[in-house]
């Protein structure tokens, strides 16, 4: 005889939201957003669940890619003996924007020479020729903008082809969400293969959901040339055990960049607020058993 099997009922956990956004900070005006405490008069949430997780964020993001903090705005020519420098002005720039600066400084301190940017959609170069069309060997300098545009180091030559260039510091590949408070009930500890490791809510790694825009030169214009405003929704978040008997009665969040140093971000009362910002909102799922 076959024994009757009697169904068992299943009953989704309950779950509530978390809503952290950067504006909510204590001190709006004279804090960073990438370093700052919420306080409220009572907790900001109860312990009645057992695990959450950052299911959405959203990045409001316009930190300059050439900028002297993270000394990307030098680059220097020799020609003939003599070496120039010229440095760009903070801000968001795209290869075009980068290459039609360098042209127009080197065309003023080197008279006589002409510069060009040349070529189409990935094969750009570099060049320089005299009144009679000869071409005219210089030299790029080391800086860490001249890697990023991929050009040769230290040869003499008319010619450089532009390769493979990506204008981010490298500082600012990737950004890390740190919240102690809501992380170290985490039995299971975050590691890394970076000499910074630290338990993180997200890493937030710099790029396209999608194929990128390019500009008129044809590169890409890479996450983070120009500011942006981009949500990401996790379908598989990292979900952080929780102590039911433990409520969060204050936020501390920090953002950390590759090098494990927190960003250095403009605050509100600055002449230019959009320059250098970055705000954000993060939902978290809280959830029972």
């Amino acid at each position: 005889m076959f024994q009757e099997q009697s169904a068992m009922p299943i009953r989704n956990p309950s779950t509530a939201n978390l809503l952290i956004d950067s504006q909510d900070r204590n001190n709006l005006a004279n804090t960073q957003s990438t370093d700052f405490t919420i306080t409220k008069q009572s907790n900001i949430l109860a312990g009645y669940f057992t695990r959450l997780g950052v299911v959405e964020i959203v990045l409001n993001y316009s930190i300059p890619n050439i900028s002297a903090k993270y000394d990307t705005d030098r680059f220097s020519i020799t020609l003939g003996g003599v070496t120039n420098v010229f440095r760009i002005q903070d801000g968001n720039y795209t290869v075009e924007n980068v290459m039609t600066f360098l042209i127009q400084a080197a065309q003023l301190q080197f008279p006589g020479v002409t510069f060009a940017f040349g070529g189409a959609y990935g094969a750009l170069d570099f060049s320089a020729v005299d009144g009679a069309g000869n071409p005219v060997d210089f030299t790029i300098n080391d800086t860490p903008l001249a890697r990023m545009l991929g050009l040769q180091i230290g040869a003499d030559i008319s010619l450089y082809e532009i390769n493979q260039p990506n204008l981010i510091p490298k500082q600012l590949r990737y950004l890390d969400f740190v919240c102690t408070q809501i992380t170290y009930q985490q039995g299971l500890k975050d590691a890394s293969t970076s000499n910074y490791t630290r338990d993180i809510l997200y890493r937030w790694n710099l790029g396209w959901d999608t194929p990128p825009p390019f500009d008129q030169d044809g590169y890409p214009i890479n996450q983070g040339y120009i500011p942006f405003v981009q949500r990401r929704y996790l379908s598989f978040p990292k979900m952080v055990k929780w102590d039911t008997q433990q409520p969060i009665g204050q936020l501390s969040i920090q953002v950390y960049d590759a090098n494990g140093s927190i960003v250095q971000v403009q605050t509100q009362d600055f002449i230019n607020p959009e320059l250098g910002n970055l705000e954000y909102s993060m939902g978290l799922l809280v959830s029972e058993q």
